[in-house]
């Protein structure tokens, strides 16, 4: 997956428009629509300030980001993550040490205290990100039940279930 792609997808998965985007970011939204086609390129160095103020806006985007970038067929392919280097690994996601370490060596008591300090520093806009991001998780957690539920009773049709 190459990074404009994952931008795109991480902007579609938290139902933010590419002119809201770049409105975020600050850039034009000829340049944003350009690069999440592929056809442009940003510096590193814009990319991370662009996370950054996205996920001050839409919490977990920078997460997920680069979560898509470490499961990407095409980086697997090129790199067996359990024995790879920090340096290997940086290289290939274009990544700084601080941010690589940060999104994939965070544990879970880390992003509990995050939750519990940023619902105690929230203003409006923020628990309306934070309700947003809990609403995306909910409804992807139902579907997926639902899917489930769908797929087994689909299996077992009541006229073959035995009494």
């Amino acid at each position: 997956m190459k990074i404009y792609e994952a931008l795109r997808q991480a902007l579609k998965e938290f139902e933010v428009p590419a002119n809201k985007a770049a409105e975020i970011c600050s850039v034009t939204k000829g340049f944003m629509s350009l690069f999440l086609s592929g056809k442009r390129s940003t510096p590193v160095e814009n990319l991370d300030e662009w996370l950054n103020k996205l996920d001050a806006k839409y919490c977990g985007i920078k997460r997920f980001f680069y979560s898509l970038l470490y499961n990407s067929k095409e980086v697997n392919e090129q790199v067996n993550f359990n024995s790879a280097t920090p340096e290997t690994l940086v290289g290939l996601l274009d990544m700084d040490n601080e941010s690589l370490f940060e999104m994939l060596s965070t544990e879970k008591l880390s992003v509990e205290k995050k939750i519990v300090q940023l619902i105690e520093a929230a203003d409006d806009d923020t628990i309306e990100v934070v309700l947003s991001a809990i609403g995306r998780k909910w409804k992807r957690e139902r579907q997926q039940r639902n899917n489930i539920q769908n797929n087994y009773v689909s299996n077992y049709p009541e006229e073959s279930i035995a009494v």
